[in-house]
Formats: C-alpha cells, sequence, structure tokens
C-alpha cells in the first residue's frame, strides 16, 4: 500500500491548518502520521494555516511490522476509519520588514533564560508529548524549541531525560534564574532548566496541571489549584517549593476551594491571579470574585478575606497585571467567566490597590 494516497476536496478555498483521523480500532493497531507512531485514538496534526481547496493525503510507508503474530489481522498495513480537515476563520498577514520564526512545535508555554552558560538569553518554548498534540499523551517526554537569539539559531529536541510532559504546568523562576515548571499533563513531575538543558525535580505532594505558580519575596515557590489535571476529586491546596532544599511541603490552611469559581469541576481552580507580596505573603485576586490574602510564613499557612472584588462577576476567562511593585496597582483584563464560554464582557473594572 506504498504511496497510496486519498484527495479530499473541501469544495471552495480554505484556510486549512489541520486535520483529524482515527485509525482501525483492532487490538494492538497503530498509524504514523506527522509526528510518528500513535496509538488507537483520534489523531490530530495541525500546522501553520495554507489556503487550499484539496487536501492529499499520501503513504509514504506502510506500518511498523507488529510485535507479535497474535494478533486479529497478521498483516502489516495502515488504515484509516475516518478523517476530518480544520480550516481557521482568518490567517495573519506576514510583514516581510519584520520577519518570522519558524517554531517547528505548535509551543503552548515557554520560558526567557535570563541567564546561561553563554550569555545568549536563549528562550525557550514547548508543546507536550508531541509537537503538534495534547491529548492521547503516552506520557515522559516533551517537544521543546530553543531560540538563541544572538546565534540566529532554533533548535528542537524531544527533552525525555527528565520523564515529564510539561503541557499546562505552573512556570516560575528562582532568584538563580532557573525555570521551574511543576506538574501538566505528567500531574506530579517537576523540572527545572537553567537554560542548557533540563533535569528533573522533586514532585510535587499533590498532583495538578492548569495551574498558577508565583515566586515569593523569600525565593519559595507557592502553587495551588489545577484540577484540570491528577484527577478533579483530588485535593489542590497549596503548596511551597524551596530551590534551596529542593523540596515540597504541603500547606494545608491554604484550602484549594477558596479560589474556587462556579465553573465545572476540572476548570473551577485554573488560571489564579496570584501576586507575590511582602514577608511571602500572597495576593488572590481572582478570577473568583472573593480575593484573599494567603500567609506562608506560618505552619500549615493561613488566609484571610481580601474582600470581593466590587461588583465584578467570575473571570476565568480572563488576566491580571500588576503595574507597581510598591504600592500594587492592578489592572484587570476581562473575559468570559467560565473556559468553555467565548464571549467575553464589556464593562470595565477600576484598577485595584493593595
Amino acid at each position: 500500500m506504498q504511496n497510496n494516497t486519498i484527495i479530499i476536496d473541501l469544495g471552495s478555498e480554505q484556510n486549512v491548518n489541520g486535520i483529524i483521523m482515527l485509525p482501525i480500532m483492532d487490538d494492538g493497531a497503530q498509524s504514523h502520521i506527522n509526528s510518528g507512531g500513535w496509538n488507537k485514538s483520534v489523531k490530530l496534526a495541525a500546522f501553520k494555516p495554507e489556503i487550499a481547496q484539496c487536501v492529499k493525503l499520501i503513504a509514504r510507508s506502510e506500518a511498523p511490522p507488529r510485535k507479535s503474530s497474535d494478533t486479529k489481522h497478521n498483516e502489516t498495513r495502515t488504515s484509516i476509519v475516518d478523517t476530518a480537515i480544520y480550516a481557521a476563520g482568518y490567517t495573519t498577514p506576514v510583514n516581510p520588514s519584520i520577519g518570522t520564526l519558524s517554531l517547528l512545535i505548535v509551543s503552548i508555554a515557554g520560558a526567557h533564560a535570563a541567564v546561561n552558560h553563554n550569555d545568549h538569553q536563549n528562550t525557550v518554548l514547548w508543546s507536550a508529548w508531541s509537537d503538534v498534540q495534547f491529548f492521547a499523551s503516552l506520557g515522559g517526554a516533551t517537544f521543546t524549541t530553543t531560540w538563541d537569539p544572538v546565534k540566529e539559531e532554533i533548535v528542537q529536541a524531544n527533552c525525555a531525560n527528565n520523564n515529564h510532559d510539561m503541557f499546562c504546568p505552573g512556570i516560575s523562576m528562582d532568584f538563580d534564574s532557573r525555570v521551574i515548571v511543576p506538574g501538566g499533563a505528567d500531574s506530579d513531575k517537576t523540572s527545572v532548566s537553567n537554560g542548557t538543558g533540563w533535569k528533573r525535580g522533586r514532585s510535587m505532594k499533590l498532583c495538578r496541571g492548569y495551574y498558577s505558580i508565583i515566586t515569593l519575596s523569600d525565593e519559595r515557590i507557592f502553587a495551588i489549584g489545577g484540577s484540570w489535571s491528577g484527577g478533579n476529586k483530588n485535593p489542590k491546596d497549596g503548596e511551597i517549593y524551596d530551590p534551596r532544599k529542593q523540596s515540597w511541603k504541603i500547606l494545608c490552611n491554604t484550602k484549594g476551594n477558596y479560589i474556587k469559581t462556579n465553573d465545572k469541576p476540572l476548570r473551577a481552580d485554573n488560571h489564579t491571579w496570584l501576586f507575590g507580596w511582602t514577608n511571602g505573603s500572597i495576593f488572590h485576586a481572582g478570577p473568583s470574585y472573593n480575593m484573599h490574602w494567603f500567609n506562608t510564613s506560618v505552619t500549615g499557612g493561613n488566609y484571610t478575606s481580601a474582600g470581593r472584588r466590587l461588583d465584578d462577576k467570575l473571570s476565568m476567562s480572563s488576566n491580571a497585571a500588576m503595574i507597581d511593585t510598591t504600592r500594587g496597582p492592578f489592572i484587570l483584563i476581562l473575559g468570559p467567566e467560565g473556559i468553555s464560554k467565548n464571549r467575553a464582557r464589556g464593562q470595565t473594572v477600576p484598577l485595584l490597590e493593595v
């Protein structure tokens, strides 16, 4: 079946940017497309939008031979049960005077390495276990792309030495500019980058993903929430990472329930707006309308209410940024009340001052 083709006519020109396919669902089935071996579940290949009316799939080679002949189908084959094409609603015009970077992966997270071995201040971006998809994770590895602005080089790597799929983790930085990346798809793992590569850190006490993390005034790092990963019925209370001791400790009095919105369980404690303050304290500004102060300087931590964010509503798909680190004004960027809702709200909110 080598070089067999399928041509899909979309009827008109579209901004084609992805394809999904479903392989045959018998035991041991595997298919290969775009990024290597895929198991028997729906698969996605995403790419930069291209204007096209027809999409042509070519089987360049057969699937690899089965490791065992004790299967329903002994012959080697490639199969597609169903397929669908994705198209973007628009494309971003390219300005030749600005230039572009081909990142080689569909990046979902990244960090700027402030200092590394060659002082090039590299930027590292990463996707998940695959360079173009995150679901059906095999775990244990992450595709990364590192941009060196001095050498003008972009290098892709499959990082597996830390045994960590870093899709949708927390990201922070210690006082020595090491990038600390806990949780995500592999929800208890911690990875540490010094700008030259990744190494495995101590695992978190609680599993979490799609959550918030913040570096404190005393260099420790605070995490809370993250029911998207590690089981939404498991506790997502606050915990502290000490980069000097390289260890995690649960703060049993900083409960994950304090930060929740009324979104569905795996989303209700995502994307918390956390801001480090003095003496190891944290200001929790949202996206729930009830705000809090978290204190990490006492055993087990504690919290006090900071009141309600005036008449503002829940703002899960929103953001907040600190304008002045000495006085603490914050600007709020409002979006939908829940992650699954796509309609932004039009009202404005006054600046918050601590």
